[in-house]
């Protein structure tokens, strides 16, 4: 089975609902960046863009697609572990790799269900936000921690630092820049 859609329609959301006794879902590869809740092997094999290459050139993959600047991609390798355990498989894969999937399945005379996810406008925006904000929230933290820290602080850090409120900066630019050039 493949599970299709545009980005954040819930293909892997239904995955994991599908997953059990009768399925098993085939780990794509990617060289995307892992996201802060992905595990790899689990989510996605993440790998340089040499070693999909590398996949690639030895013939180790069934299908692959490049999506934005990154290549996703499935190996003959995930696809016999779910042979080997008598499971059906469930992929997540781009429209444009699913005929790829569809001429293997038909070759070695496997069914194969190709499901596109649907959403409307709305829903995916919404969707892309919450990723955004994931990401964002990431990346936020760790600074939030740090202000945390240096506010609460304030008197055991000022030995080492010059410690100047943004609003300040912004409202006297060239008076903060030249304190600091004087400094130098």
């Amino acid at each position: 089975i493949t599970l299709t859609g545009a980005s954040s329609s819930g293909k892997t959301f239904l995955s994991k609902l599908l997953e059990g006794d009768d399925f098993k879902t085939l780990v794509s590869d990617t060289t995307r960046v892992r996201r802060a809740n992905e595990k790899n092997g689990v989510d996605y094999n993440f790998l340089t863009p040499e070693q999909f290459q590398k996949n690639l050139d030895a013939d180790k993959m069934l299908q692959f697609n490049p999506v934005n600047e990154f290549m996703y991609g499935l190996s003959f390798n995930e696809v016999e572990k779910a042979f080997k355990e008598g499971k059906n498989g469930l992929v997540v894969v781009a429209p444009i790799g699913v005929p790829q999937i569809a001429a293997y399945c038909e070759k070695h005379n496997l069914r194969h269900l190709a499901v596109y996810i649907d959403n409307p406008k709305n829903t995916l925006m919404d969707r892309i936000i919450d990723r955004l904000e994931e990401d964002i929230i990431k990346k936020i933290k760790p600074s939030y921690k740090t202000s945390l820290f240096v506010n609460s602080h304030k008197e055991s850090v000022k030995e080492f630092f010059n410690i100047l409120p943004y609003k300040l900066i912004a409202e006297n630019k060239e008076d903060s820049v030249s304190t600091i050039k004087e400094f130098c």
